[in-house]
């Protein structure tokens, strides 16, 4: 589907992306998953933070990787403690 999409979409909104890091808070399941592997269909690198279940992050990053040939990393992390989100933040730049 988000291949079809992207046909719709002019071609300087894409390239605009194209090489950058996106990153997705929620991105283990559901809408955050969703918008990670938009994001990465349309030439994004994703940071994916989850909080609690591991596997289902490391479930959308292989994906990622595969169905979109982008660099995917998943980063454990409490949104709602501030120093676990500075440090998560520099753990992502540092990449």
């Amino acid at each position: 589907m988000p291949e079809k999409m992207i046909e719709k979409m002019p071609e300087k909104m894409i390239e605009e992306k194209r090489n950058k890091t996106a990153v997705i808070t929620g991105g283990s399941r559901g809408i955050g998953a969703a918008i990670a592997a938009r994001l990465a269909a349309e030439g994004c690198d994703i940071a994916l933070i989850y909080h609690g279940n591991t596997q289902k992050a490391e479930a959308v990053r292989a994906e990622i990787e595969e169905n979109y040939g982008r660099k995917c990393r998943a980063y454990r992390c409490d949104v709602a403690d501030g120093a676990a989100c500075k440090e998560t933040v520099k753990a992502i730049l540092a990449e």
